[in-house]
C-alpha cells in the first residue's frame, strides 16, 4: 500500500517525467498499441485512386484489375461475371469509398470504371461543412450513339452522359447486394449522375461547358454543391464529379491561379 502511495505522489510530482516513462515502458514491452492504431487509419485518397488509375480501358484484363484495384487491408472484395468491385470505409463510417471496373461487352479486358471517395463528416462549430466526395467514370464511347446526328453538340454531350447514366445504374445493381458500404456508395454515386444530368436536360446549353476548366455547377441532394466535368477524347469518355466543400476550395484555387496568371502576363 505504502509502495502505491509512492507511486501516485511521484507521478502528482513529476507528472511529465513519468508519462515519458510510461510511455518507453510501453513501446519496449511490445507493439500492440501500435498494431491497434494501424487498425483504426485509413488509407490516403492517392493510395484508393492508384488502382483506379493502374486500370486501361480496353487493356486491362480481370486478372490485372483484381491484382491492381483491391486494397485487402482496408477494403472488401466483390466479383460477378462481368465485374469486380471493392469497398472500404473509417472505423466511424463518415468517409467511405467503392472502385469497380466491367468487363465483357466488347471484348475480355476492361469496358468501363468507377470510383468514388466519399467523406460524409458533419460541419463543426464556427466551421463550414466539411462533407465532400469525388466521383469519376471512364467508358468508351458507343459507336453507334457517336455516329447519330444531334441538333447541336451540346445536345450530343448530353446524350453521351444519358448513356454513361443508365449504363452506371446497371452496372451498380450487379455489385450493390453484396455489402452495405457498396449499395451506400453506388447510391450517391447514381445520384450525383442522375442530379447533373437532370440540370443538363433542363439547360441544354450548360453542356457546352463540360469540358472547360470552369465545368458546368448543379445542385446535389447529399452534399449541397457540386461540379461535373466531361471530356471525350478519340473513343474514350471521362467523366468528373466533385461535391460538397471540395466545390469551393476548387473554386478558390482556380481563382487565385487566374490571378496569378494576370499578374504575370500583366
Amino acid at each position: 500500500m505504502r509502495k502505491n502511495a509512492t507511486i501516485i505522489g511521484c507521478y502528482i510530482k513529476y507528472p511529465i517525467i513519468c508519462s515519458v516513462a510510461a510511455l518507453l515502458v510501453i513501446g519496449l514491452s511490445g507493439c500492440s498499441i501500435v498494431e491497434f492504431s494501424q487498425k483504426d487509419t485509413i488509407p490516403y485518397n492517392t493510395d484508393i485512386m492508384s488502382g483506379y488509375l493502374r486500370t486501361g480501358l480496353k487493356i486491362s484484363s480481370s486478372a490485372d484489375v483484381i491484382e491492381e484495384m483491391g486494397l485487402p487491408e482496408y477494403e472488401l472484395f466483390s466479383q460477378t461475371k462481368s465485374a469486380v468491385a471493392s469497398a472500404g470505409q473509417s472505423k466511424d463510417g463518415n468517409k467511405k469509398w467503392f472502385k469497380m471496373t466491367v468487363f465483357g461487352e466488347t471484348g475480355p479486358n476492361a469496358q468501363r470504371k468507377y470510383i468514388l471517395i466519399a467523406d460524409e463528416r458533419p460541419r463543426t462549430l464556427m466551421a463550414s461543412p466539411r462533407a465532400s466526395a469525388i466521383f469519376e467514370c471512364q467508358t468508351i464511347l458507343d459507336k453507334e450513339l457517336a455516329s447519330k446526328p444531334y441538333s447541336s453538340e451540346s445536345a450530343k454531350l448530353v446524350a453521351v452522359l444519358q448513356q454513361i447514366k443508365d449504363n452506371a445504374l446497371k452496372d451498380f445493381k450487379e455489385v450493390n447486394k453484396d455489402n452495405n458500404v457498396l449499395a451506400v456508395c453506388t447510391g450517391i454515386a447514381n445520384q450525383a449522375l442522375s442530379a447533373a444530368l437532370t440540370h443538363m436536360q433542363a439547360s441544354p446549353a450548360a453542356a457546352a461547358k463540360l469540358n472547360s476548366v470552369e465545368g458546368v455547377p448543379f445542385s446535389n441532394m447529399s452534399f449541397n454543391k457540386g461540379l461535373i466535368q466531361m471530356g471525350i477524347e478519340y473513343d474514350l469518355v471521362t467523366v468528373k464529379i466533385q461535391m460538397g466543400s471540395i466545390v469551393e476550395k476548387l473554386k478558390i484555387t482556380r481563382e487565385k491561379d487566374l490571378e496569378t496568371i494576370e499578374t504575370e502576363a500583366w
